[in-house]
């Protein structure tokens, strides 16, 4: 008898630890099923979009990204430009704005520049390149500083402006267009016309254009300092006062400074005259 008691004491122990082992588990299960149901409910669904293929006027250029399906103005996904179907740009939009990380590329597949955007503003870390494929300069978009730069103006005295007079100096940092010397040479040479001219005229040699870079960076008082004719002269003053004022000023003695600046153009006439071609310094 006292046998039976005990075998029924066990049975109901084991019972109520299985039902305490069950109860736990249901609990559990519960939890975990709510979290999902949470989290699933606060994730944002996932936006549907359409592929799109747009052609250039010019059918070497190429452009395909993607746009919401709810507004076919909108793009939103990856995003990628080709020449010749070499990629030449590649990127993301998210909600219409650049985002995440973007490449730019030459003609020949070499990467010109890289970084990041945030609702179509550069952020952190950029990288600029020059033909040779070596950095050319690095900037910090989020903290607005210059971390590395290469330029041959290092150690050129500048002419700085100090009120009424003008002081001849080295200066910390020299002033530098962003994205390097390559951008400038790159954008002349897509952006120069050459100029009707008389047989008369001279269009062989350089073309000397003065300007002022600001302390705060924009540019002024554009000028011919040295020319070789007048169809020259004002074709180059043209395209230099074109230039996006993308300068970042002078810094002497921890203060950014207001300094003259030159660009030479190098024009070179071949075949008396039929073709003319232009080197860029």
């Amino acid at each position: 008898m006292l046998f039976i008691l005990k075998q029924l004491i066990i049975s109901d122990k084991n019972l109520i630890s299985a039902c305490l082992r069950k109860s736990f588990i249901i609990r559990q299960m519960t939890r975990i099923i709510i979290f999902l149901l949470t989290s699933f409910l606060l994730i944002p669904p996932e936006k549907e979009t359409k592929k799109k293929l747009m052609l250039s006027t010019n059918p070497d250029f190429k452009e395909v990204f993607y746009v919401l399906k709810s507004d076919p103005e909108i793009r939103h996904g990856s995003y990628k430009m080709t020449f010749r179907d070499k990629t030449i740009l590649e990127g993301y939009y998210a909600n219409g704005l650049r985002d995440s990380l973007w490449n730019l590329y030459d003609i020949h597949g070499k990467l010109k520049m890289c970084g990041n955007y945030s609702k179509d503003n550069r952020v952190g870390s950029w990288k600029f390149f020059d033909k040779f494929k070596n950095i050319e300069q690095e900037i910090d978009y989020t903290n607005q500083t210059v971390l590395f730069y290469k330029t041959k103006f290092s150690q050129y005295p500048f002419k700085l402006i100090d009120g009424s007079d003008t002081l001849v100096s080295i200066l910390e940092r020299p002033p530098l267009y962003i994205g390097g010397s390559s951008r400038i040479d790159e954008f002349i040479a897509e952006e120069i016309v050459i100029p009707l001219h008389k047989s008369t005229d001279k269009v062989e040699g350089t073309v000397f254009v003065e300007f002022i870079i600001n302390s705060d960076g924009r540019t002024s008082s554009h000028r011919v300092l040295k020319g070789i004719s007048t169809c020259c002269n004002l074709e180059a003053l043209r395209v230099v006062q074109s230039l996006p004022n993308e300068w970042l000023p002078g810094i002497l003695n921890g203060h950014n400074v207001s300094v003259y600046y030159t660009i030479p153009v190098i024009f070179n006439e071949k075949l008396n005259g039929v073709d003319i071609s232009y080197i860029v310094n």
